[in-house]
């Protein structure tokens, strides 16, 4: 999905230079690009799907029970 948005983004800056667009519009597309990059970044350096799994749903809460207590 993160790919399908960076090429995407791309493909629009692309169109807005070859139809010699406003720069605000060129501008905007890059910043887009920009952002999808750091995103993917994020999600090769984090793991992606692979991540770490909990040991159990238990783990999920902020809360500790009385028995860990």
């Amino acid at each position: 999905m993160v790919m399908g948005w960076l090429v995407g983004d791309i493909f629009k800056v692309c169109y807005f230079i070859l139809l010699n667009q406003p720069f605000q519009f060129v501008a905007c597309g890059t910043i887009q690009v920009s952002i999808d990059l750091l995103i993917v970044a994020q999600v090769f350096y984090f793991g992606g799907a692979e991540g770490k799994s909990l040991e159990s749903p238990d783990e999920l809460t902020a809360v500790k029970s009385r028995k860990e207590l």
